[in-house]
């Protein structure tokens, strides 16, 4: 997993990653998404939702928006301690204006981090 590289699209906007327990250092405040590629022509407006799964809960833990909308980078999300126990982490490519679902866009994410 640590090689690979997620690809959303408005078509496929969301993947989760399993974390397990034992991965988790109690010291894990943040979530670092890095995202390493948009394709964006259109410079339609977005956002990345980050949401935690985990004995039947999901929680939202935040959300980050690159600006421009077509540039790439490192973010991070506070956990605030909601991180416990094996459970999934869900990144969500949002479009923020419903007007623009029919622009082409393509995120390159890398498996997100717990730091």
């Amino acid at each position: 997993m640590a090689d690979s590289i997620h690809i959303t699209t408005l078509s496929q906007p969301s993947f989760r990653q399993r974390i397990r327990d034992v991965e988790m250092t109690g010291r894990n405040k943040f979530v670092r998404v890095t995202v390493d590629s948009i394709f964006n022509p259109n410079v339609v407006a977005i956002s990345f939702e980050l949401y935690w799964h985990a004995a039947g809960r999901t929680q939202f833990l935040g959300a980050v928006a690159p600006f421009p909308a077509d540039y790439p980078g490192s973010f991070i999300v506070a956990t605030d301690g909601k991180l416990a126990g094996d459970g999934q982490l869900e990144f969500r490519l949002v479009l923020l204006d419903s007007r623009d679902k029919g622009a082409p866009l393509k995120v390159l994410v890398r498996p997100l981090k717990l730091e």
